[in-house]
C-alpha cells in the first residue's frame, strides 16, 4: 500500500471447516498507523437459509469476530467480504488473514477470488 492512498477490496472465498462447531475468522492487517479501516463479512453457517449467516464487522488491522460453527464439515461454504482502508504515512504490505475460530481447520478453496484495489 502506498503512503496516503485510499485501498477497497471485496472477496467471495470458498471456505471448508473440519469440525462442526468450529466457524472462520477474517482480519487484515497493512501497513501501521492507517487513518481508517472498516471490514464488513457475511459468513454463512448453514447452507439452507440466508438467515443463517453472521455479519461481522470490524475497524482495526486484526480484530473482528469470529463466526460460530458451519453446519456440514468438509463442505462449501460462501462467504463475502467488504472493505477499505485509508493508508496513513507509512507505505507497506496489505494481508487477508483467515484462521479456524476455536480448534480445527479450516481451509480456503481454490475458486475463491480476492480484488484490491487503489482509488484515488
Amino acid at each position: 500500500m502506498l503512503a496516503s492512498k485510499d485501498y477497497i477490496f471485496e472477496a467471495w472465498l470458498i471456505f471448508q471447516s473440519d469440525t462442526a462447531g468450529t466457524g472462520i475468522k477474517f482480519a487484515c492487517n497493512g501497513p501501521a498507523s492507517p487513518v481508517a479501516i472498516v471490514m464488513l463479512a457475511h459468513i454463512p453457517i448453514a447452507l439452507t437459509l440466508y438467515v443463517s449467516c453472521v455479519t461481522l464487522a470490524s475497524r482495526a488491522y486484526n480484530t473482528g469476530t469470529p463466526s460460530v460453527s458451519v453446519d456440514t464439515v468438509n463442505a462449501n461454504l460462501l462467504c463475502k467480504i467488504n472493505g477499505i482502508v485509508r493508508n496513513g504515512v507509512n507505505a507497506g504490505t496489505f494481508a487477508l488473514r483467515f484462521a479456524a475460530e476455536t480448534t480445527g481447520i479450516v481451509k480456503i478453496m481454490t475458486g475463491s477470488v480476492l480484488r484490491y484495489r487503489q482509488v484515488n
